[in-house]
């Protein structure tokens, strides 16, 4: 395990051409401007601040700068905004439950001319199965908010659709240390009204990406902020 994301090379395909992954600048803030209601951008808001540009730099480094990349639980759709403005060559497909938050999602995108991100509301392992295999799926701080005996066929469900030679990248935070989970704990329950979420060890994680053949990078991406971000990167042989 490692403390810390290392950059990848700007000869890897995963990183826009002539710029280092950590020097890209994600138009939060302008992204947020773009929602109507004050109530979304204050939410949206407070999730920059959470997964700010370090954040989404230590994420987006993994991401491919082409082709197909399809976001598991969008949301508002802050984040795969941000990733489509950085990355215009490739596809994004945005996906989430919440039909209105995916409304939301579209306005921006269109209020800001984003013309290569799409978002769909449905169960997103309903949805996937319509889509073809993707060159990479991601999912920002979800899986602790799944259904605990959901989450084995929802990760297989993403494996199975990223294309040979592609990644599943999941960010999501650990079950350790105990002070920065209590406070993320408190934190998810006021977001959500309640909702208890389920966090999982590194340790199951990674019971989890064994089991499917993956090739797992984990990094533990310390932040001034008191969240245990973890980060996986499985890599999906050829």
């Amino acid at each position: 395990m490692t403390s810390h994301a290392t950059p990848e090379t700007q000869d890897d395909p995963s990183s826009p051409t002539g710029t280092h992954p950590f020097l890209i600048d994600y138009p939060l803030g302008k992204i947020v401007a773009a929602y109507p209601s004050g109530i979304i951008r204050l939410y949206c808001h407070i999730r920059a601040h959470i997964l700010r540009n370090r954040i989404l730099a230590e994420v987006g480094q993994y991401m491919p700068s082409e082709g197909g990349v399809l976001e598991m639980g969008c949301g508002f759709g802050l984040f795969g905004n941000a990733f489509a403005l950085t990355r215009p060559e490739a596809t994004f497909t945005c996906v989430d439950l919440n039909e209105r938050r995916i409304g939301h999602a579209q306005q921006a995108a269109e209020k800001l001319g984003i013309k290569n991100v799409t978002f769909h509301a449905g169960n997103a392992t309903e949805l996937i199965t319509s889509q073809p295999q993707q060159q990479c799926i991601y999912m920002l701080d979800l899986i602790h908010h799944l259904p605990p005996d959901s989450v084995t066929e929802f990760i297989r469900t993403c494996w199975d659709h990223v294309e040979p030679g592609g990644k599943l990248i999941v960010k999501d935070v650990a079950d350790r240390p105990w002070h920065k989970c209590a406070f993320t704990w408190i934190l998810d329950v006021l977001m959500t009204k309640g909702e208890i979420p389920n966090y999982l060890s590194v340790n199951q994680f990674l019971e989890h990406f064994d089991a499917l053949g993956a090739q797992v990078s984990v990094h533990c991406l310390d932040d001034y902020l008191p969240f245990p971000h973890v980060l996986y990167v499985c890599r999906k042989p050829r």
